[in-house]
């Protein structure tokens, strides 16, 4: 991500519901950030996808639907900003 470090995103199960995690590590400095899309879990069923990255932010398809097998998926993007783990929006 423009030599500032790299994120990565894998899927996590808590509990009854599978959801995902994004982590954000910087190449310049000894820091990094974890957002945890668990703690807002409404539905079943949720994933991210990374799709690009500006200068400050992170940008992602969530996907997110009732049941894995059935039920109607819903997305939306996600933005997070690079310096600090917070949402600068969610579409």
């Amino acid at each position: 991500m423009q030599d500032q470090g790299y994120v990565t995103v894998y899927p996590v199960k808590e509990g009854k519901y599978f959801t995902y995690e994004v982590n954000f590590f910087f190449t310049d400095r000894r820091k990094q950030w974890s957002f945890e899309a668990a703690e807002e879990q409404d539905d079943k069923w949720a994933s991210a996808m990374f799709l690009g990255s500006t200068d400050s932010l992170v940008i992602f398809e969530v996907i997110k639907q009732k049941r894995l097998m059935g039920g109607v998926p819903h997305s939306w993007l996600l933005g997070l900003n690079i310096s600090i783990p917070a949402k600068r929006f969610l579409k």
